[in-house]
C-alpha cells in the first residue's frame, strides 16, 4: 500500500501491472480482472499482445475525490420504494 503522498505522485509516470495496482490499492488481482471483464468499473488499462498494463496516473485518481467532493461523505444507499396501498 502507498504510505505517502510522494509515492503516489511519484506512480503518475508509471505503467504498472495488475499485481502493482493490486498491490497499491488494497484489491485483488481478481478484482481487477473482473472489472475488466465487465467492465462495469473505468479503470482505463492498455493491452499489448497478452501484457496488460494500467497508467499510474489513472490508478492515483482512484485516491483522489471526485469532483470536489469531501472525501469524508459517503454515497447514501438506495432508498427503498414504498409499496402501494
Amino acid at each position: 500500500m502507498i504510505q505517502s503522498v510522494e509515492e503516489l505522485e511519484g506512480l503518475k509516470k508509471q505503467f504498472l501491472t495488475t499485481a502493482q495496482v493490486a498491490e497499491i490499492t488494497g484489491l485483488k488481482q481478481g478484482t481487477l480482472e473482473k472489472w475488466r471483464r465487465t467492465k462495469r468499473h473505468v479503470l482505463p488499462y492498455s493491452k499489448i499482445g497478452k501484457t496488460i498494463r494500467y497508467r499510474g496516473e489513472h490508478v492515483v485518481a482512484l485516491f483522489e475525490p471526485q469532483g470536489g467532493a469531501d472525501p469524508d461523505i459517503r454515497p447514501a444507499g438506495r432508498r427503498r420504494r414504498r409499496k402501494a396501498a
